[in-house]
Formats: structure tokens, sequence, C-alpha cells
């Protein structure tokens, strides 16, 4: 709670606070102290004290302001950097269910995403259909978007460190981002074996941790995936 409203002051609290004390030292003899029997001086600390209140509560409420608007300003950039890959989830979706249709699976609109792909990279259960040319063919979107996910990923992750001031880019996210880049690697080298074998260790990494991953980046997205929630 304390370090997520210390991220909205530029200038540290306590500095805030001890010139809060300060004004309250000043002033607080003005008001105890009988007014007949009261030294010039008190009345020049009060409103010393007066002065500096104001002006602590005034760089209180500039500071806030001021980092509210940059962390607004901050999230608007990672939005529009981060959104061709966020739709990347999108893009799945619509290149499985295509898919889907073209090679005839049964009832796939009825089906979750994750019985949809293993559908897909199971059909037929024997090497010799999903070893074809028409196969390879027909499912090359998926190698396709396996690709264009690592390039985003690692495109992603160079812009985070120039963008190191935005705290969007956390650590944490770089991590996810630097899986997604080995994982998307692996499962496009298991995918183009067309193999069974291949094939249930490309289900597991396309299920269990890429799209995983992606949530974890793109929690807003989880309404997409019936089966992440």
């Amino acid at each position: 709670m304390i370090n997520r409203i210390k991220k909205y002051f530029s200038v540290p609290l306590v500095i805030y606070l001890v010139v809060f004390l300060a004004c309250i030292i000043m002033i607080l003899p003005n008001i105890f102290v009988d007014s007949e029997n009261k030294p010039r001086v008190i009345e020049i600390l009060a409103n010393i004290g007066y002065s500096l209140f104001a002006s602590d509560v005034a760089g209180i409420l500039f500071d806030l302001g001021n980092n509210i608007s940059h962390e607004k300003q901050n999230q608007k950039q990672y939005n529009a950097i981060t959104y061709s890959h966020c739709n990347m989830l999108n893009d799945l979706i619509a290149i499985v269910d295509d898919i889907c249709e073209n090679l005839d699976i049964v009832d796939y609109q009825d089906m979750t995403l994750v019985e949809q792909l293993n559908s897909i990279l199971f059909k037929g259960q024997t090497e010799s259909v999903i070893s074809s040319k028409e196969y390879s063919e027909t499912t090359e979107d998926i190698s396709y978007w396996l690709d264009m996910l690592k390039k985003e990923s690692e495109k992603l992750l160079d812009i985070s460190y120039i963008m190191y001031e935005n705290d969007n880019f956390s650590e944490k996210k770089r991590m996810h981002l630097r899986f997604l880049s080995v994982m998307t690697a692996e499962a496009i080298k298991l995918f183009d074996m067309h193999t069974i074998q291949s094939h249930k260790k490309v289900s597991v990494l396309i299920n269990d941790r890429i799209i995983k991953q992606m949530l974890a980046l793109y929690p807003e997205q989880k309404t997409l995936f019936d089966d992440y929630t």
C-alpha cells in the first residue's frame, strides 16, 4: 500500500512530513499563548508556518497531479507499443477457427480453443495424415503465427529496454517475453516435424505455456479464453 502511494510522488514523502511538522511547531504557540502576552516573534513564526503549510499542500497537490498525468501517459504509450503483440491472441483464435473449417473438424464451433488445437494437431491420430503435404499446407498458418509471435516478443523486449523510464515495462514482463521467444522457437521446430510425438509437445507448449505467458502479460484478454479463466 505504501509503495503504491510513493510512486505518485517524485519527492520523498518524509520531506513533506518534516515540513508539515515544522509548520505545526511554528503555528501552535500562536494558538495557545495568550494574545496579551504574546511576543512578536511568535506571530512572525506563525505567519511563516502558515505560508509553509500552504506551500507544502500546494507542492503535494502539484507533485501528485504531475505524477498521475505521467503515469497515464506511460500507460497510453505502453498500450500503443504492445497493441500488435497483445492482438496476437485474437489472431490465434481466428487462425485455429479457419484451419478447423478447412480440415473439416466436426463440431469445432462447440469446442474450446484447447480442444480445437488438439483436433488439428492430432488430426486422424496417424502420422500419415499430419505428415501429408495437404495437411502441411492447410496448417502452415500455425507456424506463421508462432514465428510472428517470436519476432514480436523479441522486438518488444528490445523496446522495453529503450523505454526503461516507463514503469509498465517491468522485469517480470521482460521475463515473460524471454520465455515466449524461447518457447515459440521450440514450438516451430517441433511442429514442422509433423509427428504424433512432436505434436504432443507442441500442444503442451502452446496450450500450457505460450498462451498462459501471453495472458500473464495481458490479463484483460482472459475473457477470450474460457479454458484459462
